[in-house]
C-alpha cells in the first residue's frame, strides 16, 4: 500500500470537499438553537449600517457583554444583512468555514510536511473530528469560528512569505493576524505559533527569527489597550476554582488533561462537559490528569530530542490554543467543546505523522502487505467512525428541545442542564415541572441568577406574582444588571398593577437598550394605566417606530388618543388594527365603544 494514492491534488481536495460535506449534510434540517436567538434573531444592532460604530465599540446583545470582538459583530451584521433570519443559509455559512479551514490545514500542511499523503489524511481527520460538531453546527460558535480562519490564513501566508521572501506575504498576514485577533480570543496563540515554528526550523536565522515574529505580539497589546484602557470593557467575572489559587491551579491542570482525552476519545459529547474542581490535594483524577500531562511533556522532550520537529510543532498546536481557555484568567465557561477547533488541526496532523512513521517502519521492514492493510483499515476505520459519531451528533443539535433533553439526560446533575430543560418545559406550558428543575438548577449552584429569574417567569406564568416578584428579586441581588431580569421584574409590577414601580423598572431596562419595542410598549401601557397619557402616545410611538406591524402597540395608542378624546384618530388607529386582523376581538370592542362615545 502507498499512501499517497491520489497525487492529484485537485482530485484529493474533491474527495475530501464529498467526504466532509456527507457528514454535515444532515446540518441543513436543524433550527435556531441556545444563543443563535439571542445573536441573529433578536439582536436588532445588527440590522443597520447605522449601528456599526456601536458594534465596533463592543456592543453586544444583553447577556453576552464581556467579551470584545467587533469583526466577529461586523461579520454578524454582514450575514444579516444577506441572510436576515433563514436559517438555511447560515448552516450553509458554517460548511463554507469548515471547507475553507480544511482548505487552509491541507495548504498548511502541504507547505510544511511536502508530503501530498500527510495533507489529505490531516484534513480528512479533522473535517470529520467529531469534537468540531458544536463548533460548525452551532450557527453562534461558527462566528468564532472565522477567528481561526483568519488565524490560519495568517500563519499561512507567513510560511510563504519565509519561503520566498516577498513582504507582500508578509504584510498580508499581519492585516489577517489583526482580524483574527479582534475576532476570537484564541487567535491570541497566534505569536507563540509562529514563535515555536520559527524556533524550531528557522533557529539559525535568529536576527530573521525577532524581525518577523515580534510585530505578532503587537495585536494582542492594542486589543488590551483597545478594550480595558479606551473602551473600558471588563471581563466578564468569575471566581477562582473553590475560592483558592492552589485549587484552581491543581484544576487548570485536570481541565487540560479533560481537553486532550476529549480529542483522543470524542464521545459522550455534550454541551457542557462536566469538570469538577480539584477540593484537596488527594483527589484521584486530579493525578490521573497529573500522569497524563506529564507523559504529553516526556512524549514532547523525546521526539524533540530526536528531532522529530513536526511532531513538536503539531503537539504546540495542540497546547497553545489552549492556554487562553483552560482558566490562567478564570472564566464563567469552565469547558466548552467548540474551544477545540484550532487544536484538532495538531491532533489531526501528530495522528496523521504517526501513522505515516508506522508506514515508513513497514516499508523499511520489507513491506509486509498484511501490515499494510491493517493500517489502511485503520485509517477507515478512525475515518468512518469519525463521521458516523460526527452525523449523529449533528442530529443532537436539531432544535432547542432536542438538544436540552439530550444534554439533560447526558448530565442530569448539572445546574445548566436543569435549567435548560426546565426552559423546554416552561414553553411546553409545563410550569409546575419546570419550577422543579429550576428550582433543581438552584439546588446544584446557589448563585445562579438566571435560573431565578427563569423560576420567576414561571411563577409569573402561573398567576403567581408575589412569589415571581420574590424569585427575581433574588436573581438582582446576585447580578444587579441582569437587565432581562430588570426588564421582567417590571412585568411582575404590570401584573400586580404597581404601575410606578413597573415605569421605573422598565426606563431603567431602556436606559440600556432602548430598541426593544415590547419594552417600550409595557412602559407605555404602564403609564397609560397610571393615567399619563402624554408619556403613554410617546411610548407607543416609540414601539411602532421599531416595529410599526405591533398590534397591541397600535390598540394602545388608539386608547390614549381615546382618553384624550381625540375619537377619530383612536377609530383610524383601531381600523389599521382590523384591516390586518379582522377578527381582533380588543379592536373589534374597543371601536364600537369609540363609537357609542362619538355620538
Amino acid at each position: 500500500m502507498n499512501l499517497e494514492l491520489f497525487k492529484n491534488k485537485k482530485f484529493q481536495l474533491l474527495a475530501l470537499l464529498l467526504i466532509i460535506t456527507a457528514a454535515y449534510f444532515n446540518v441543513f434540517f436543524n433550527d435556531f438553537v441556545w444563543d443563535d436567538k439571542d445573536f441573529i434573531l433578536n439582536w436588532k444592532s445588527i440590522r443597520s449600517a447605522e449601528n456599526l460604530p456601536a458594534l465596533l465599540g463592543g456592543e453586544l446583545p444583553a447577556r453576552h457583554e464581556g467579551v470584545y470582538r467587533p469583526v466577529r459583530s461586523l461579520i454578524y451584521s454582514a450575514a444579516y444583512g444577506l441572510f436576515e433570519q433563514n436559517v438555511f443559509w447560515y448552516h450553509l455559512q458554517s460548511l463554507i468555514i469548515l471547507v475553507i479551514a480544511g482548505l487552509l490545514i491541507y495548504f498548511i500542511t502541504l507547505k510544511i510536511t511536502k508530503k501530498t499523503s500527510l495533507a489529505f489524511l490531516t484534513t480528512l481527520f479533522f473535517g470529520l473530528q467529531p469534537i468540531n460538531t458544536e463548533a460548525i453546527t452551532y450557527i453562534t460558535a461558527s462566528f468564532d469560528i472565522w477567528g481561526i480562519i483568519f488565524l490560519l490564513a495568517a500563519f499561512y501566508f507567513w510560511l510563504t512569505f519565509r519561503e520566498t521572501e516577498k513582504r507582500i506575504y508578509y504584510i498580508a498576514s499581519l492585516i489577517l493576524a489583526g482580524l483574527a485577533t479582534f475576532t476570537y480570543e484564541i487567535a491570541f496563540s497566534l505569536p507563540l505559533i509562529i514563535l515555536i515554528y520559527s524556533w524550531l526550523f528557522y533557529r539559525d536565522q535568529k536576527n530573521s527569527l525577532l524581525k518577523t515574529t515580534l510585530p505578532y505580539f503587537a495585536w494582542p497589546a492594542l486589543y488590551f489597550i483597545l478594550r480595558l484602557l479606551i473602551l473600558d470593557i471588563p471581563s466578564r467575572k468569575a471566581a477562582l476554582f473553590n475560592d483558592n489559587l492552589f485549587f484552581h491551579a491543581l484544576t487548570i491542570i485536570k481541565i487540560a488533561a479533560k481537553y486532550l482525552a476529549k480529542l483522543l476519545t470524542p464521545y459522550n459529547l455534550t454541551v457542557y462537559p462536566p469538570v469538577r474542581a480539584v477540593a484537596n490535594f488527594f483527589d484521584i483524577y486530579f493525578f490521573a490528569a497529573l500522569i497524563a500531562i506529564t507523559a504529553v511533556i516526556i512524549f514532547g522532550i523525546k521526539q524533540y530530542r530526536l528531532k522529530n520537529r513536526l511532531m513538536v510543532f503539531a503537539l504546540a498546536l495542540i497546547i497553545l490554543p489552549l492556554l487562553p481557555i483552560i482558566h490562567l484568567v478564570p472564566s464563567n465557561i469552565v469547558m466548552a467543546e467548540r474551544y477545540l477547533f484550532l487544536p484538532t488541526f495538531g491532533y489531526s496532523l501528530l495522528l496523521s505523522l504517526i501513522i505515516y512513521k508506522i508506514l515508513e517502519w513497514i516499508k523499511k521492514n520489507g513491506g509486509n502487505k498484511n501490515y499494510l492493510r491493517i493500517l489502511l483499515t485503520i485509517i477507515i476505520i478512525i475515518a468512518g467512525v469519525y463521521a458516523i459519531t460526527t452525523f449523529r451528533r449533528n442530529q443532537n443539535w436539531k432544535d432547542e428541545e432536542t438538544l436540552w433533553i439530550k444534554t439533560y439526560t447526558q448530565i442530569p446533575d448539572d445546574a445548566r442542564a436543569n435549567h435548560n430543560f426546565g426552559a423546554i418545559l416552561a414553553k411546553q406550558n409545563k410550569y409546575e415541572e419546570a419550577i422543579l428543575k429550576f428550582q433543581k438548577a438552584i439546588e446544584l449552584k446557589p448563585d445562579y441568577a438566571e435560573a431565578y429569574n427563569s423560576l420567576g417567569l414561571s411563577y409569573l406564568a402561573k398567576d403567581q406574582p408575589a412569589a415571581a416578584k420574590a424569585a427575581i428579586l433574588q436573581a438582582l441581588k446576585l447580578q444587579p444588571h441582569y437587565l432581562e431580569a430588570v426588564k421582567n421584574l417590571g412585568d411582575v409590577y404590570l401584573a400586580q398593577e404597581n404601575f410606578s414601580q413597573a415605569i421605573i423598572q422598565y426606563k431603567k431596562y431602556l436606559e440600556f437598550n432602548l430598541r426593544d419595542e415590547g419594552v417600550n410598549n409595557n412602559l407605555a401601557l404602564a403609564y397609560l394605566n397610571f393615567g399619563q397619557l402624554a408619556e403613554a402616545k410617546k411610548y407607543f410611538g416609540l414601539a411602532l417606530e421599531l416595529n410599526p406591524n405591533l398590534i397591541e402597540a397600535k390598540i394602545g395608542l388608539a386608547l390614549a388618543f381615546a382618553g384624550e378624546n381625540n375619537f377619530s384618530q383612536a377609530a383610524a388607529l383601531l381600523r389599521e388594527v382590523l384591516a390586518v386582523e379582522p377578527g381582533n376581538e380588543l379592536a373589534k370592542e374597543k371601536l364600537l365603544l369609540i363609537k357609542q362615545l362619538e355620538k
